[in-house]
Order: structure tokens, then sequence, then C-alpha cells
């Protein structure tokens, strides 16, 4: 919509600068007049010097004539409308000048402008670093079902014949019970024989110990193996994984290149806009009103 304080092209319009100067013109003239007004007297005084013959001699003279009073009223009235229309056009000018330095967003900026604004590319987010629960993920069912298996058996193994654990008391107890068969408790009247004997022979019992161990080593040796493959199979992950995150910075630095490029074309073409706009502010002239003329011409003759 059109700001009734610019003026259409080939319309008689005032400039900014030419607009200031009249105003401050007509300021000037409204002073003078606003003196006259406040200067106004209807009274002539006179001073009178007691026991003197002289006549009394007059100190101030009133006005005899009212029509300075309209004179003036009109003159001021004139010059106050002329000052505060062209007020108003200066203050919509500096709007229009505002409205272009305060366009600071530049996405803002090109979405008026019809441009097309970059989508800011998103950086993409670090991997956790793979382990060996992933590596074991990538297991079949039945692999899966084995590898837990050889898990579970070396644990009830491990449980069951390392130093300290039943088989390996037990079967110190039975060597025990051949070297030692009796041992007592107590003194004197009260002292207590104890007798141990073997339930099963020492030798069947070593060779079970030894057959066990020998099991357990067995399943050992293929859980490690499995073990050996997971880690063989978890390090082309992580190396799958470091070259998916070289990729995906690779191609962001690419995307991120193009987008400060294109950014910074918007700010030079906005840098552009910016300057056309305000040599275009520059040009604007403002509105004459026609109840004005007489006004402007009496002020041009002045100044």
């Amino acid at each position: 919509m059109r700001n009734v304080f610019f003026a259409e092209e080939n319309t008689k319009g005032l400039t900014e600068t030419s607009a200031s100067h009249l105003c401050a013109v007509a300021t000037q003239v409204k002073t003078r007049y606003e003196e006259i007004l406040a200067d106004i007297s209807f009274v002539n005084s006179y001073i009178d010097i007691v026991g003197t013959s002289s006549e009394p001699k007059q100190t101030g003279a009133g006005t005899t004539d009212l029509t300075p009073i309209d004179e003036a009223i009109s003159v001021m009235s004139r010059m106050n409308a002329f000052i505060s229309w062209f007020a108003e056009a200066r203050t919509a000018i500096e709007e229009e000048r505002s409205n272009v330095n305060g366009k600071v967003d530049l996405k803002e900026w090109a979405k008026e402008q019809g441009r097309e604004y970059p989508e800011k590319p998103v950086r993409p987010e670090e991997e956790d670093e793979m382990d060996m629960e992933d590596a074991i993920k990538t297991l079949t069912v039945a692999e899966r079902q084995k590898y837990l298996e050889l898990e579970a058996k070396a644990s009830v193994y491990g449980q069951f014949i390392h130093k300290n654990c039943p088989m390996d008391k037990a079967r110190k107890a039975v060597h025990e019970a051949t070297t030692k068969p009796y041992d007592t408790d107590g003194r004197g009247k009260d002292t207590i024989i104890v007798h141990r004997e073997p339930s099963i022979a020492p030798e069947t019992v070593d060779e079970k110990f030894n057959q066990l161990q020998y099991e357990y080593r067995e399943v050992e040796k293929e859980l490690n193996q499995m073990k050996s493959q997971l880690r063989k199979k978890l390090d082309a992950m992580r190396n799958e994984q470091a070259e998916r995150a070289k990729k995906a910075m690779g191609d962001y630095d690419k995307a991120m290149s193009q987008y400060e490029s294109q950014i910074a074309l918007l700010r030079i073409d906005m840098g552009v806009w910016k300057n056309a706009e305000l040599e275009r502010v520059s040009r604007i002239r403002l509105t004459l009103p026609k109840e004005l003329e007489e006004t402007y011409t009496y002020l041009s003759n002045l100044k």
C-alpha cells in the first residue's frame, strides 16, 4: 500500500533535505509571531510624579489594532500545519530507511525475495565403538547357541575342577584318607578317633579328574577358536565403521562447504539489495498537499 507521505511519480514533491530546511524556516517564522503574541497588550501605562506640574510620562503603549492577532494566529497555524505534515513525512521516510537497514535475518530476506535458502547440513553423529557383543549379534542361531553352550560348559567345568573347587577338594581329601586314615581330636578320655577310608579308589578319582581336565581344555579350545573368529569379525566391523564415519564426515565437509558458499553469495546479494533500496529511499520525494502549496511558496520566497 502506497504511503500517503511519499509523492507519486510525475507529481510535485519535496526532497527530505528541502523539507527539513523549509521546516526550519517555518519554525523561525512561527517563533517571530509567538513573540508578537507574547508581547500583546491592551493597556497604556504612565508614570506620574506627585507634587510636580509636569505631564505623566508614558511607559507602555497598548495596541490599538487587533488585526495583528488574527494575522499571527493564521500564520502560526499554517506554519504548525506545514511542520507537522513534514515531521510525519520525515518519520515515514526514516521508517522506510530503518526497514531496509533492519533487514538482518538472511533467511527471512531470502524468503521475501523468493530466493532459495539452503538447508544447513547436519553433522553426522559419532557411532559408539563396536564391541564383542556387536560381533556376537552377527552369529546365526546355531552359532550363537553353540557359543552360549561352550561358555556354559566352560563355566561349569571351571567351577568344579579349578583349585579349591569341589572336585579339587574331594580329590585331595581321598588321597589324604589313603595316606592318613586315622585322626584324633581332643585329649585323654575325651579323645575322639576319626577314621576315614576312600569310597572310590584314589586312582579312579585321578583318572576322572584328568578326564574332566581334558574335556575342559577341549571346551576351552573350541570356545577360544570361536572367540578368535569373533575378534577378527569385530576388527572387520570396526574398520567398516571407521570407513563409514570417514565417508560421512567427507560428505558433511563437502556439503558444508557448498552451504557456506551459498550463504556467502546470499549475503553479497543482500548487501547489493540494501544499497539499491537505500538509494531508492534517498530519491523518495515527500508529498506536498495542495492545502500546503501556499505556505510552501511563502517559505520558499523567504529562504
